[in-house]
């Protein structure tokens, strides 16, 4: 019984970091596509 809990733990935590690196990866894509396009727009001006 213990090993089982021992296994979700494990698990529990594992879930929590790949949340926390898909909110980070979210993040930086969004900052990325915006990036882009204020680009887009430099290059419309000059």
């Amino acid at each position: 019984m213990d090993e089982f809990l021992a296994f979700r733990e494990q698990e529990r935590i594992k879930a929590t970091l790949i949340t926390r690196a898909e909110v980070k990866l979210k993040a930086l894509l969004g900052t990325f596509a915006a990036g882009q396009k204020s680009l887009g727009r430099f290059r419309r001006c000059y």
